[in-house]
């Protein structure tokens, strides 16, 4: 092969070289640009999410505290609960003490009096412990009560003054009784039934004194 094409020759294998090297570096460029234009998105779909992660950690510490105060107002609930029926019990048995000795005074009442002078039998006093009943029953035994007293004073030849003052105030402490189971009346009349209750209580224990006294 002659100098001249043999030269000519190694030229273009060196261009053809050249160039395909040029061609294996931009290749490698561009390569790079893409891997560096995903990593790019991959950062901002990553910062994106971060920033509206502390959103959802939010919404999940808010859910979070809801149940929290939910199940708290729950426990304190049935706390409550308990504590109202424990103070309902309590009022019901301080107030049944009191209840017991006066219906005990009114059946001892009934038993001082002579049984042809009885209107009423003296175990029938404990049916005033029957809830609403007892405001009806209260009106008859009161009534009973005084004109049994009435009777066994008048026999025994007793003033009968005491009687007639007693069953005004028993009368009128079972009718404020009764009012206080209207609305906002019963607020006023449930302490001047409580008053007339102890005036009564009062009454008829000096009279069922009397007749042990006269006996």
């Amino acid at each position: 092969m002659p100098d001249q094409t043999r030269g000519v020759f190694i030229r273009n294998i060196k261009t053809l070289h050249s160039e395909f090297c040029g061609a294996e570096e931009q290749a490698a460029r561009l390569q790079e640009n893409q891997f560096c234009e995903t990593a790019l998105e991959f950062k901002g779909s990553l910062t994106h999410s971060v920033q509206i992660n502390p959103q959802g950690e939010r919404m999940e510490n808010l859910i979070y505290k809801i149940e929290e105060m939910a199940e708290s107002l729950l426990e304190l609930g049935i706390v409550g609960t308990a504590l109202l029926v424990i103070i309902f019990f309590l009022i019901l048995i301080i107030s049944l003490i009191p209840t017991l000795f006066y219906l005990r005074s009114l059946h001892i009442a009934f038993q001082r009096c002579a049984p042809e002078n009885r209107t009423h039998y003296p175990a029938e006093v404990w049916l005033l412990l029957i809830p609403f009943f007892n405001i009806a029953w209260h009106f008859i035994t009161v009534k009973r009560l005084a004109e049994s007293q009435k009777k066994e004073f008048e026999q025994r030849r007793l003033e009968t003054n005491n009687i007639s003052s007693s069953k005004i105030i028993g009368l009128a402490m079972c009718t404020f009784t009764l009012c206080t189971i209207i609305p906002f009346i019963g607020l006023l009349a449930a302490p001047i039934g409580f008053i007339c209750w102890i005036l009564y209580w009062i009454k008829l224990s000096g009279n069922s004194a009397m007749l042990i006294k006269k006996a």
